[in-house]
C-alpha cells in the first residue's frame, strides 16, 4: 500500500503515511460512537500503532470520558496526545517516531 492510501471499514479506517524522517508508518484512525470503542483505542495504541481519534460523532460528555481514558494511558504507558481540533486527537505511542499532523493524509476533511 502506498503511502497516503487510505482504508475505511465502518468507524474505522487505516491511514500510511510518512514521518519527518522519511519512514512509512500506519495510524488508526477511530470515530466511535459510544463509550465502548475505547477499547480499540487501548488495543492500538499498546500495539504501538498511532492512533487518530474523531470524537466528534460523541456528545461533550462521553468525549470528554474518551479523552481521560486516553489520558491515563498516556499517563501509563507513555506516549503523547494531540489535540488537532475541538474533538479530533492524535495518539503516539512512545518509541515511535513523531508525526507531524501535517503529515497525515486527508487530515483537512476531519478537521474544519
Amino acid at each position: 500500500m502506498r503511502a497516503g492510501a487510505i482504508i475505511e471499514t465502518g468507524t474505522q479506517s487505516c491511514r500510511r503515511t510518512r514521518t519527518p524522517h522519511g519512514d512509512v508508518t500506519v495510524i488508526k484512525t477511530l470515530r466511535p460512537e459510544d463509550y465502548n470503542e475505547v477499547l480499540h483505542v487501548g488495543h492500538f495504541f499498546r500495539k504501538g500503532v498511532p492512533v487518530l481519534m474523531d470524537l466528534t460523532r460523541l456528545t461533550d460528555d462521553v468525549a470528554r470520558q474518551m479523552v481521560d481514558f486516553c489520558a491515563g494511558l498516556i499517563c501509563g504507558r507513555g506516549g503523547e496526545m494531540e489535540r488537532l481540533d475541538k474533538k479530533i486527537f492524535l495518539l503516539q505511542p512512545p518509541a515511535r517516531p513523531r508525526i507531524a499532523a501535517a503529515h497525515i493524509p486527508d487530515l483537512a476533511h476531519i478537521v474544519d
